[in-house]
């Protein structure tokens, strides 16, 4: 029973960050088909019984397969608990009975096409560009306006500093290793800003086996097939590790946004996105810091 064992809290933080990449699928115009098979007690021991006998599939079934049919009833709530907090309006469950397979197949593939039929008909008449969507964020305070361009550092104190600082960072990426949390460092800047070489400096000393740095460029075809947030996801660090990005997520609203390929709906969108997707790296325990690194004009 240990895996229905879920605090109400953790269950809602799970469910909001389900429904966060649900809802940026959908936007991005993905057609997403939800389909639960709900399966009797009887039929699901019958299931058991019959794979258990087999030589070739009776690997199929484990304990977690026979706790869950001697504990169907505590199962079952728990399960329609989830399903009634996921049934997202722009998502919703199709929730199947299949007690027979063949009947449950017929439906779940009459499901599919219509759940498909709708979808592209809702990308064909919701051609967005153009369309301003209602902003949920409004800049409080602009950092660029009031940052100090003047402040120096003389080379004798920036090297009194330089190793020891290095020394720290080093020793506390090994803590955060043992301690088995992730951290995701993001540089973005004007460009000749110096983000690679602050980068570098930074790094010096960090063990090569816990960090990786990813240069990040025009995505390729594959990425561009794909909703724009997928190359970043699959980038993040392992638990423990460092994961470092020169230039990141906010391309989509700095340069893609600036030079025009990004819609103005889609950079628009793109805020909230964001917001949405830090949020999920966050609740999973990990450490973000992003930096802004500017220089003025004539440097």
């Amino acid at each position: 029973m240990d895996q229905i064992k879920i605090k109400d809290k953790d269950l809602e933080s799970k469910v909001e960050s389900i429904m966060d990449i649900e809802k940026t699928l959908y936007d991005d115009k993905t057609v997403i088909v939800k389909v639960f098979l709900k399966v009797s007690e009887k039929a699901q021991k019958e299931n058991i019984k019959s794979l258990q006998e087999s030589n070739l599939k009776s690997f199929y079934v484990d304990n977690h397969d026979l706790d869950q049919n001697k504990n169907y009833d505590k199962y079952t709530d728990h399960i329609n608990k989830v399903l009634e907090a996921t049934n997202f309006e722009f998502t919703p469950w199709n929730v199947v009975n299949s007690d027979k397979v063949k009947n449950a197949s017929k439906e779940v593939l009459g499901i599919c096409i219509e759940t498909l039929e709708k979808g592209i008909e809702r990308v064909a008449v919701s051609r967005e560009d153009g369309i301003i969507n209602s902003r949920t964020y409004k800049a409080v305070n602009k950092p660029l306006e009031t940052l100090d361009l003047t402040k120096t550092l003389s080379d004798h104190e920036y090297d009194e500093l330089l190793k020891d600082l290095q020394n720290e960072v080093s020793d506390m990426v090994y803590r955060y290793y043992n301690e088995e949390i992730p951290t995701i460092l993001v540089f973005e800047g004007v460009d000749a800003a110096g983000k690679d070489g602050a980068i570098e400096r930074l790094i010096r000393y960090v063990d090569t086996r816990l960090k990786k740095i990813h240069d990040i460029s025009a995505p390729n075809e594959g990425e561009l097939a794909r909703n724009y947030l997928w190359r970043f996801y699959k980038k993040l660090p392992e638990d423990g590790k460092l994961g470092i990005f020169s230039r990141s997520w906010y391309g989509r609203v700095m340069v893609e946004r600036v030079e025009g390929f990004a819609t103005e709906n889609k950079w628009e969108r793109a805020y909230d996105e964001i917001l949405r997707m830090e949020k999920q790296i966050y609740d999973h325990g990990a450490l973000i810091l992003k930096l802004f690194i500017v220089i003025d004009k004539d440097t």
